[in-house]
């Protein structure tokens, strides 16, 4: 379900997903590394690009939405720390959006109000984010506002492909925006999203 949500727009607004802390398959260093695999030697070499990269673009007052996919490979007896520590670590006033792989985390840590998808309008753009593509899992009756660009925003897919087509029920198409780490290697702010056209 999409919660539709309100944002300060005095504050500057920002989206990623799918670091993946800790997952070994991602690396070269790996022998079963993934056939598409991300451009670092090591998982600790992953680590480190990701928290610099974050707090490079991303300052304290800044708003970031995480689109869920926090890590893999980490014990369970030391997720919650792990995520915790990490997150402390990162900047920015964080919104958190369930992924596939934090199951865990969202049960260790409710407070955080983690949301399955949220919509909200943010200078003159409605944005609708979920975690997955929205081809793979779509919106059934996606709330679009007719005097507003709509910006469809998701992680999951590990694509490097920034934008793909979305189809609902061929009724309409729009372009979606993927600010999956894989794709960015950074985190992206709402001006880089690609209009609808």
């Amino acid at each position: 379900m999409i919660e539709n949500i309100g944002l300060d727009e005095d504050l500057d607004l920002w989206f990623v997903s799918d670091p993946h802390f800790y997952h070994k398959k991602l690396v070269r260093s790996c022998p079963e590394h993934f056939e598409r695999y991300r451009n670092y030697e090591t998982v600790e070499e992953m680590n480190t690009d990701i928290i610099t990269q974050w707090n490079k673009f991303i300052s304290p007052n800044d708003i970031i939405v995480f689109l869920g996919d926090f890590g893999l490979n980490i014990p369970v007896n030391e997720i919650e720390d792990t995520f915790i520590n990490t997150m402390n670590g990162l900047n920015g006033k964080k919104l958190y959006i369930k992924g596939n792989h934090d199951k865990l985390i969202v049960k260790k840590n409710p407070e955080l109000h983690w949301f399955d998808g949220i919509a909200f309008d943010y200078k003159n753009r409605h944005y609708i984010c979920q975690h997955y593509d929205f081809n793979e899992v779509p919106i059934m009756e996606p709330v679009i506002i007719p005097d507003k660009e709509n910006v469809l925003v998701h992680g999951h897919t590990h694509s490097s492909a920034k934008i793909s087509i979305v189809d609902f029920a061929a009724t309409w198409k729009m372009k979606q925006n993927c600010v999956c780490w894989d794709a960015w290697y950074r985190p992206v702010n709402y001006k880089e999203l690609i209009s609808i056209n």
